[in-house]
């Protein structure tokens, strides 16, 4: 790789779309967390283990369950930029309650999310099992029971609701907006942390003297 194309290629590492690692302990829904921040934000998500290090991620999203357990506790000390999910918040009591008292613990905000209901998509077929009685298994693990409640007593009240309409309102309950509020409010840690990296990549190029007077023009303009 030339000198100029190594140059390029740590500018376009700051400029990538944000990269998010998602982690949590055995459970508690990371994986399904994961698959919600890429169908409502097309965010770029990785799940990792629930001790491994966040890589090159430029946000780690730690997904709790009902409370916050000691493994919780060691991963909110990351040094990289973190938000804090409750997970499964359809099958909680008071999953906002919960998750304050999670917040307490953990020293820093925690968002109850049902990612169940925030990726969820109701078909034809679906919507024609929710209008039923009785829906069968296959529904409820789609929605939950509390979204299977929910569904039908809208269908009821408004029998015109379409699949969309009914997805719409899953979304809107499941508090996965407020997790967008939450990336935004980190936006400058991981901006800070792309200039730390970027600042570290230049002086890195200046010391092998690749592209070293453009690397050395870079980092003048560089916060780290």
């Amino acid at each position: 790789m030339g000198e100029h194309q190594t140059f390029a290629a740590a500018r376009r590492r700051r400029m990538a779309p944000l990269a998010v690692a998602v982690s949590g302990h055995p459970g508690v829904g990371a994986h399904t967390v994961a698959a919600a921040l890429r169908s409502r934000f097309r965010l770029c998500c990785t799940v990792i283990g629930d001790a491994d290090p966040p890589g090159g991620a430029d946000l780690l999203v730690r997904v709790i369950g009902s409370g916050a357990r000691r493994c919780d506790v060691r991963a909110c000390s990351a040094q990289t930029p973190l938000i804090v999910v409750a997970g499964k918040a359809d099958v909680r009591d008071d999953s906002r309650a919960e998750a304050a008292a999670a917040a307490d613990v953990l020293g820093r905000p925690v968002v109850p999310v049902s990612a169940l209901w925030a990726s969820a998509t109701v078909g034809p077929s679906a919507l024609a099992v929710l209008r039923a009685a009785e829906p069968g298994d296959d529904v409820v693990r789609s929605y939950g029971i509390r979204g299977v409640a929910a569904a039908q007593d809208w269908l009821a009240a408004e029998p015109q609701l379409s699949g969309a309409d009914i997805a719409t309102r899953l979304h809107d309950a499941s508090g996965i907006d407020a997790v967008a509020d939450a990336v935004r409010a980190v936006s400058g840690e991981v901006a800070s942390l792309r200039d730390r990296r970027l600042c570290a990549d230049l002086r890195l190029l200046a010391a092998r003297g690749a592209a070293r007077e453009g690397a050395e023009q870079a980092l003048v303009g560089v916060h780290p």
